[in-house]
């Protein structure tokens, strides 16, 4: 693996003992570890690990496609808004899955990085009103971080709103969320128009990685046509949270 070695080395055993640390995840995941012994400025040598990108578990069963998908979701999760560190790439080949040993290998973090706890304040607010409907606090937040300027459209406020409240569904209620059937993508893709017509300002760019992240993790569910409970998930992490 080639590239920016010392970031990558830090990165990469920083994110390895938060996995190891956290009771839940540690049993599922796993992030190989590195020897700098052999690694050089340019070349970062780890352990090598077993499996296949994530996406090809589209041939399992139901029930491992749900525990999957639901541990990628849990992982997605804890990067935003507990840990505020990413792997920014949420690129498939990323995450192995080993089956034998039911077990999701991440590597390259390269692109990994961390966030202000301030931006990150806002958007838990953010995704946690979306998750309830709350159009108002959508709208306030959204000002306060600066996705809208106040003057816009109506129309582009609308659908600014709604697309929020797409983003937001999975978390909506207590039970099974079915990604496979949700058309998410498509109607947030009918948006697109829009955004590019009317919008007065581009989002703050801590944004760009963190909606990719999350997106990333929604697009992984539909590509496993998981259906799985996600609200207790952002609710725990919600209530949890010490907001500055």
């Amino acid at each position: 693996m080639i590239g920016d070695y010392n970031k990558e080395l830090i990165a990469q055993q920083e994110y390895r003992d938060l996995i190891l640390a956290d009771k839940v995840l540690r049993k599922h995941c796993h992030v190989p570890e590195v020897y700098p012994s052999v690694s050089s400025k340019r070349i970062l040598t780890t352990k090598f690990v077993p499996g296949l990108p994530i996406d090809s578990a589209i041939h399992y069963s139901q029930d491992i496609r749900n525990a999957i998908a639901r541990t990628v979701l849990i992982v997605t999760i804890r990067e935003l808004f507990e840990w505020r560190f990413i792997q920014s790439d949420p690129n498939y080949a990323n995450f192995l899955y080993d089956h034998p040993s039911l077990t999701i290998n991440m590597i390259d973090f390269g692109a990994a990085r961390k966030y202000d706890k301030s931006f990150v304040d806002g958007y838990m607010r953010l995704v946690w009103a979306a998750a309830n409907k709350d159009k108002g606090t959508i709208l306030e937040v959204s000002k306060t971080l600066g996705f809208l300027t106040g003057d816009e459209t109506q129309e582009f406020t609308d659908v600014h709103v709604n697309a929020g409240l797409i983003v937001g569904e999975p978390f909506l209620y207590p039970g099974s969320f079915d990604f496979g059937n949700s058309k998410l993508t498509h109607r947030l893709s009918s948006y697109g128009s829009t955004f590019v017509k009317y919008r007065l300002t581009p989002p703050p760019t801590e944004a760009y990685s963190l909606h990719r992240k999350l997106g990333g993790a929604f697009l992984l569910c539909i590509k496993l046509k998981a259906n799985i409970p996600c609200r207790d998930i952002l609710e725990k992490t919600f209530m949890a949270y010490k907001f500055d």
